[in-house]
């Protein structure tokens, strides 16, 4: 009898324990806020390929190395575009009977640079032996983050006027924030600009073309709920 009438005394404190460590659910009111901004798309991204087919696999990779490798070199003459190898793949090449006749390669290159006018000079001249595949602009990372940042405050101050309002219109004397999210995001994709043809390798050369980048849009979420306090 003593051992159940501990038991039951220790159950009913940690039943008044848990009661008084569960927080008041009362007047609690959802709501969410947001700012958003237009930035411009500061980078520019562009992959370039080669594409040879040959008999010979081991004459077919020196001719593609020659070319990724010249063109690698044209870039390093334009300081602010960057330059990286991208995908590249080899197969082989049958004719009607089935027959091996011969292997095709693809390589591709990646540019990326801040500088459109650098970056438009260097892709142009790239084109004399390697084909555009597309291009895209996007925020950079750095600029987008910065933006993030800025809009995070105003986000804040805009679910505070809202609480404010709320709590006005509910008769509160005051209101606190019980739990908040903050999510931040581009809405937009990448913006991408397609050459309407693929150049030929034989174009004696490629005019420049002048980019534009358009913009992107940048969204900070603030949702949470607060408690209204009497």
């Amino acid at each position: 009898m003593k051992l159940l009438t501990n038991l039951l005394a220790a159950t009913a404190l940690a039943v008044a324990g848990a009661a008084q460590a569960e927080p008041l659910n009362y007047d609690v009111i959802n709501l969410d806020a947001s700012a958003r901004a237009e930035v411009a798309n500061d980078l520019l991204m562009a992959t370039l390929y080669v594409e040879k087919t040959n008999s010979d696999a081991s004459k077919l990779a020196a001719e593609v190395n020659r070319t990724l490798n010249q063109a690698v070199r044209l870039v390093h003459e334009f300081p602010g575009v960057k330059i990286e190898t991208g995908a590249q793949s080899t197969w082989p090449v049958y004719d009607a009977k089935n027959r091996l006749t011969g292997w095709r390669t693809r390589a591709e290159l990646r540019v990326e640079s801040k500088d459109f006018d650098a970056a438009s000079r260097a892709i142009a001249k790239m084109e004399g032996n390697l084909q555009l595949s597309g291009i895209h602009f996007v925020l950079a990372p750095d600029t987008a983050t910065a933006t993030e940042n800025r809009l995070i405050d105003s986000a804040l101050k805009a679910f505070e006027a809202r609480a404010d309002i709320v709590a006005r219109s509910m008769g509160a004397r005051a209101w606190r924030a019980v739990n908040l999210n903050v999510n931040a995001g581009n809405n937009r994709p990448p913006m991408p600009v397609m050459r309407a043809m693929a150049m030929k390798a034989d174009a004696v050369e490629v005019a420049p073309q002048e980019f534009a980048g358009g913009d992107s849009e940048i969204v900070v979420n603030v949702n949470g709920a607060i408690q209204l306090q009497r």
